[in-house]
């Protein structure tokens, strides 16, 4: 996450602060809390850069050419949800107020709007930290994510906020907080407004809506990153001298590359995990089941695709 995903996230930092501000009438008082937030962004840049310069983007990573995963990579992915979990929790908890479904105050929605983009801040911070601490590279990190809670556990692409979040798609913005690309001179801002979760079924369709974007953006990423994944992959099978004994999995591979091809809505091996994957994965279901936060995935994910 370097270059322009730096950029956008200081950008959106103090812009996105100084909108919440104003939009929710805090004057002096909340302006002082978004001077921190330019300084708090600034401290993403050692963690972000490294990553970046160590690992290089999600595309790079190829995943293991017989089609395992080495369960040292799994205790390592599970070990940096681990690192992560506190700020996760909090920024999950954030979210959970502005999305109303804690029944949350008008003040209390106030003090996280505040606190919205610090949290967020300090969340993708602490997911890079642990990425360096365990050694794991955003493309390795977010492969293991979707085999392991797409795959082996079928979570829901759409989980999240019932509002658009970290570039979610759709025009209509009025029942939203939401920040992202907003064309080429827009930068990041939240936008303040909607029936904020109250329920009737025009919420209900709202956040169906919301959901149903979502799955969508989230699709598209993962199926463009994972296409070159796997290209590498089967680089790295045809590489190996190995034809002959890997004649079936390079088979299955190379149909699995040319379905995502043919489908840019497709994540890897969504129809079916290749057994290799699935027995590695397998042993680790009840701790992969525990470490799941569905408030938080749309950031993890879409956040290492900003350039």
């Amino acid at each position: 996450m370097a270059g322009t995903t730096k950029q956008w996230l200081i950008g959106c930092g103090i812009g996105c602060g100084l909108m919440v501000v104003l939009g929710l009438g805090l004057g002096a008082a909340g302006w002082y809390g978004v001077r921190h937030v330019a300084k708090r962004a600034q401290t993403l840049e050692a963690a972000s850069d490294s990553l970046a310069t160590k690992f290089g983007p999600p595309e790079a990573w190829a995943p293991p050419l017989d089609g395992g995963l080495d369960p040292a990579r799994i205790e390592a992915f599970l070990e940096a949800r681990r690192l992560m979990a506190p700020e996760r929790e909090r920024t999950a908890n954030n979210l959970a107020v502005l999305d109303g479904s804690k029944g949350s105050s008008v003040p209390a929605k106030i003090a996280a709007g505040v606190d919205f983009v610090p949290r967020l801040l300090g969340f993708i911070e602490e997911r890079d930290r642990a990425l360096l601490q365990v050694d794991m590279g955003p493309g390795e990190y977010m492969y293991i994510y979707s085999v392991a809670y797409f795959g082996l556990l079928a979570k829901d692409p759409g989980d999240g906020p019932g509002f658009h979040l970290a570039g979610d798609g759709g025009e209509d913005r009025g029942h939203s907080w939401s920040f992202g690309k907003q064309g080429e001179s827009g930068g990041g801002r939240v936008e303040i407004g909607g029936s904020g979760g109250s329920g009737d079924s025009g919420d209900e369709a709202k956040r169906e809506e919301v959901r149903q974007q979502r799955v969508a953006d989230i699709r598209e990423l993962l199926n463009r990153v994972q296409r070159e994944n796997l290209r590498r992959q089967l680089a790295a099978v045809d590489a190996s001298g190995d034809g002959i004994a890997r004649a079936s999995w390079r088979q299955a591979l190379a149909a699995e590359l040319a379905a995502m091809e043919a489908d840019p809505a497709r994540l890897a091996w969504e129809q079916g995990l290749p057994e290799p994957t699935r027995a590695a994965l397998e042993p680790f279901r009840a701790r992969l089941e525990a470490s799941y936060d569905g408030m938080t995935g749309v950031l993890e994910l879409g956040l290492n695709d900003r350039d």
